[in-house]
């Protein structure tokens, strides 16, 4: 089961170097997003998360609001793909952006992370 983490963790994680996933539509990644993020849409995420990540590597997963069930099913979808090391940050971008967080614009896949 993911573990469910706050703002302060999810910045800490960052630091670290954890991957940190948008699990909203592309639109939506590329007019705002965690600064350091990438974007997986929930569709996609159990076919790019294997393929560019391995199942011991710690993933936070988020979307827009806690009101937001996405990063919960993509939680769920990476536990069922063998992911054992899945955060999800379940106040999402909202909050993040309202506590004055640093946000971005842009796109930004897990392809292109991998290849950094």
């Amino acid at each position: 089961m993911a573990t469910e983490i706050d703002r302060q963790r999810v910045k800490e994680e960052l630091g670290r170097g954890t991957v940190v996933i948008e699990v909203l539509p592309e639109e939506e990644y590329a007019r705002l997003h965690i600064e350091g993020a990438i974007n997986i849409p929930i569709e996609r995420i159990g076919r790019e998360a294997r393929a560019n990540f391995s199942p011991e590597q710690p993933l936070v997963v988020y979307c827009s609001d806690r009101d937001c069930p996405t990063s919960d099913l993509a939680a769920k979808k990476l536990e069922t793909f063998g992911f054992n090391n899945v955060f999800e940050y379940t106040d999402g971008k909202t909050d993040w952006e309202a506590a004055g967080e640093a946000m971005e614009s842009g796109s930004g896949t897990a392809a292109e992370s991998a290849a950094d």
